[in-house]
């Protein structure tokens, strides 16, 4: 079977790569040679070279190069116009004489010093001296075939069934850092810089995971499985794991951190929710009303109160430290909220668009309300109004692939919005960065990480 083909430069012969890792070398519908066994396994991509490597030699003296390596300058026995590269899911990157169908030079991806999560050859491009290849582990590297150095140009989370949904800031006192945390059903722990656009850390995990938030000062970062498992990792070291408990039967959607780091509250889709002291993760309570999954939880500024939505959009309130619920909305209707995630509540009515229902929104999150005065003050259960943002926004993700942003609150029925494409399949989170300058998105088939830039109007001081 034909898994790629690519013509050469200087005629209409065709290369082609099987699926049982030959190549063959085609003139006029003839098949004029053929290597068998050129890789272990299929061959998945295949390019030619750009003419501009006529001037260049390859380097025979390092431990990845073919040590029959011929000389590449003019007159040194190749057609610089007839080179090609193949790759393969062995991990390999063979470069060819097209003419003679002899290799010249590989390379073992799998060796190299930037191991790949997953080394499989994808793509591949080649100009002048690089070879700029992608792998079936969402990365793309760029390798110096002369002196075989290899550097990792893009990172990304990957898998043909797997979704992207968890997304968390990485919050610190001083609000001051654009960097934001990512975890997927690959198991994959990422740590991303918003302004290098670059993947700082990330490790893997045990479990396929949804849900992902750190604690106020950024230290610690807690994760929910899709096998009910709650996993606490340093945020200065993602190999150090400071918790690893099962706390439910059923796979976590959400979880968040109360606003002091002592409660961490963890919503299953076995209808619960679950708050654990933060000193030994252990279970405190266990909130029980829901009578669907928990698609979304927030604690008050103070950490007293929590409130919670569920797949069958009910809105429920809860002490804290008790579990108990509270039966009368009334009673915290004016208390400050360290944030609003949830899809349903006063100030977020006019966030569904006409004839949808209460699934259309995947996520939601607001921009920094409160100013520093009351982030720092002992007292947060209240505030003067003259203390909040007022350039306070809402974004929301839904099923439709969009990003939209509103005026918090957003209480009227079709507000006016802003919205943004990009993803191709259904945006499932959506969080603001610590400093209110950015705004971060996850796609949930197309597992793409997004980020836009907030620009607020020049009369308005930030």
């Amino acid at each position: 079977t034909v898994i790629c083909a690519c013509y050469l430069n200087v005629s209409s012969d065709l290369i082609t790569g099987m699926s049982d890792g030959s190549l063959l070398l085609w003139n006029n519908k003839t098949n004029s040679k053929y290597v068998l066994d050129a890789h272990k396994g299929p061959i998945t991509a295949l390019c030619i070279v750009s003419d501009s490597t006529s001037s260049t030699n390859t380097n025979t003296n390092n431990s990845s190069s073919n040590n029959n390596s011929s000389s590449l300058v003019s007159g040194g026995g190749v057609n610089t116009n007839s080179l090609f590269v193949s790759g393969g899911n062995d991990g390999i990157i063979n470069l060819w004489d097209g003419n003679q169908l002899t290799k010249i030079w590989h390379c073992d991806i799998k060796t190299c010093s930037h191991l790949s999560v997953l080394p499989k050859i994808s793509a591949l491009s080649a100009r002048d001296n690089k070879i700029i290849f992608g792998t079936k582990g969402a990365e793309i590297y760029e390798i110096d075939r002369i002196t075989n150095d290899m550097f990792c140009l893009v990172q990304g989370h990957y898998g043909s069934n797997n979704e992207l949904w968890g997304l968390t800031p990485i919050h610190d006192t001083n609000r001051n850092n654009n960097r934001f945390i990512s975890v997927c059903d690959d198991q994959y722990v990422r740590i991303w810089d918003g302004n290098s656009k670059r993947c700082l850390n990330s490790v893997k995990i045990q479990c396929k995971a949804r849900a992902i938030t750190t604690t106020s000062n950024g230290t610690q970062i807690a994760i929910g499985g899709m096998d009910g498992r709650v996993i606490v990792l340093s945020a200065t070291d993602l190999n150090t794991q400071l918790a690893n408990v099962v706390i439910s039967k059923k796979w976590i959607q959400c979880i968040v951190y109360s606003n002091d780091s002592q409660l961490l509250a963890v919503g299953s889709h076995d209808s619960n929710i679950y708050i654990l002291d933060t000193k030994t993760y252990s279970t405190k309570a266990i909130c029980k009303a829901h009578h669907s999954y928990i698609t979304g939880l927030d604690f008050t500024l103070d950490s007293t109160t929590l409130q919670s939505t569920s797949g069958d959009y009910e809105l429920l309130f809860w002490d804290a430290n008790t579990g108990k619920q509270i039966k009368s909305p009334s009673s915290v209707q004016n208390v400050l909220w360290a944030n609003w995630s949830l899809p349903f509540g006063w100030p977020v009515q006019g966030i569904f668009p006409p004839n949808s229902d209460g699934t259309d929104i995947n996520s939601v999150d607001r921009s920094l309300l409160y100013d520093s005065n009351i982030m720092n003050s002992t007292n947060k259960s209240t505030a003067p109004s003259s203390s909040y943002n007022k350039d306070c926004l809402l974004a929301t993700g839904d099923d439709f692939k969009r990003v939209k942003i509103f005026r918090y609150p957003c209480i009227k029925e079709a507000s006016k919005f802003k919205e943004y494409k990009g993803h191709s399949e259904h945006v499932t989170n959506v969080k603001f960065s610590n400093d209110n300058k950015y705004l971060y998105s996850t796609g949930g088939g197309d597992e793409a990480l997004m980020q836009f830039e907030i620009k607020y109007a020049k009369t308005k001081e930030k």
